[in-house]
C-alpha cells in the first residue's frame, strides 16, 4: 500500500457525501469490498509484454472488461459511486532488487516486498519471504537492506527514485506479470445531481483520461530505465525457469478463482480473444514498438504519443453504452 492508502476509506466517504466530486480510487486495497477488482487483477497476464504496445493493449483490454461486467459496475454503484473508468491499469509489474540475479537460486531466501495478494503466492513459490510494506517505507527498507527486492510498476519506479537503491530490474519475456489492473476513476454522489449535459461532458472526458493513463505510465517507464542505468543497474528478462515458476503460480490463482466461482470457466479464452482483438486495433491505429524495454529511453519520446484514438475506440466499443442519458 502507498503512503496515503490509509486515507482511502476517508476519501471514499467524502465522495459519497459530496465533499469530493472525482477521485482515483485504488480499489485493489479493499478486496472484500471490491472482489471483482481483486479477481480481475489476476488476469492481466494475457497479452504481450512489449513496452509500448503492450501497455496500450492491456489497458484497453481491462477497460473493456470492466465496462462489460455488470457485477463489477454494481460494486461501485451500490456504494454511491459512479464509475467513469471502472478498471484502470497501472502498468506491468517488474521486480527491482538491490543485487542482480533472477535464477531460482538467486531468489531463495530473499526478502521480497509484495504489492498485492497474488505476489504472496509467487514469492513463496520462489522460496523467498513476502513482506507487506507501504510504498513510503520501501525506499528506506531497500536502502538499509531490510528487504532485498520489491514488486514495482512503472509509475512508482519512475517517479519515486526507487531504482536508485534497487537498480536491478527484471521483467517477463513472454507475457505480463499479473496484477496491473488495480483502480478506478469514480465520481461521488454529487455527480447524479448535475445537469445531464454536464454529466455527459465529464463522462466523455474519460477519453483524455485514458490517454493520460498510458502516457503517464510510459513517461515513468522512460525515467525508470534512466534511473536504473545511472545507478549501475539494468533492465533484463527474467530467468526462464523463474518465469515459468511465477507463470505457473499465476495460472493456479486463475484456476482457484474459477473454482470459487469468482471467474467464469472460459475466462482464459475470453482474455485471449480480447488480446487478439485489441492487438489488431492497436496495430491498425499505427502504434509500434521501436525497440526494447532495455533501451526505452533511446526510442521513446516523453509525451510524444497520442493515445486518444485508442481511447475513442474503447469508448465506442465499451463505455458508450453506459453514457448518462
Amino acid at each position: 500500500m502507498g503512503p496515503d492508502d490509509r486515507r482511502l476509506p476517508r476519501a471514499r466517504g467524502r465522495l459519497v457525501d459530496g465533499r469530493v466530486d472525482l477521485a482515483f480510487h485504488a480499489a485493489i486495497y479493499f478486496p472484500e469490498e471490491f472482489p471483482t477488482v481483486d479477481a480481475f487483477s489476476k488476469i492481466t497476464q494475457y497479452s504481450t509484454p512489449a513496452p509500448l504496445t503492450g501497455e496500450a493493449i492491456s489497458t484497453a483490454m481491462m477497460a473493456e472488461h470492466g465496462w462489460n461486467t455488470a457485477e463489477h459496475l454494481e460494486s461501485f454503484e451500490e456504494k454511491g459511486l459512479t464509475p467513469l473508468s471502472p478498471l484502470m491499469n497501472s502498468g506491468d509489474y517488474w521486480t527491482a532488487c538491490r543485487e542482480p540475479g533472477t535464477t531460482t537460486d538467486d531468489w531463495n531466501g530473499r526478502q521480497m516486498r509484495i504489492a498485492g495478494t497474488a505476489h504472496t503466492a509467487i514469492t513463496e513459490a520462489l522460496n523467498a519471504s513476502p513482506v507487506s510494506m507501504e510504498y513510503g517505507e520501501t525506499f528506506e527498507a531497500l536502502q538499509r537492506g531490510t528487504v532485498d527486492c520489491t514488486f514495482v510498476q512503472p509509475q512508482v519506479a519512475g517517479s519515486t527514485g526507487l531504482l536508485e537503491v534497487a537498480p536491478h530490474v527484471a521483467h517477463f519475456a513472454d507475457s505480463r506479470m499479473t496484477g496491473s489492473a488495480t483502480a478506478a476513476h469514480v465520481a461521488g454522489s454529487a455527480f447524479q445531481e448535475l445537469p445531464l449535459a454536464y454529466q455527459q461532458i465529464l463522462f466523455d472526458g474519460e477519453v483524455d483520461h485514458f490517454h493520460g493513463i498510458i502516457q503517464n505510465t510510459l513517461d515513468a517507464q522512460y525515467q525508470a530505465v534512466i534511473d536504473a542505468t545511472e545507478n549501475g543497474g539494468e533492465f533484463s528478462e527474467m530467468d526462464p525457469e523463474t518465469e515459468k515458476v511465477m507463470s505457473d503460480v499465476q495460472e493456479q490463482l486463475v484456476d482457484d478463482l474459477i473454482a470459487e466461482g469468482r471467474l467464469p470457466e472460459d475466462i482464459r479464452e475470453q482474455m485471449e480473444a480480447s488480446a487478439e482483438k485489441w492487438t489488431g486495433i492497436v496495430e491498425d491505429l499505427g502504434y509500434t514498438d521501436d525497440g526494447e524495454l532495455t533501451d526505452f529511453d533511446q526510442w521513446y519520446e516523453t509525451g510524444g504519443v497520442d493515445f486518444r484514438p485508442l481511447g475513442e475506440r474503447v469508448f465506442t466499443e465499451a463505455a458508450e453504452a453506459h453514457r448518462p442519458s
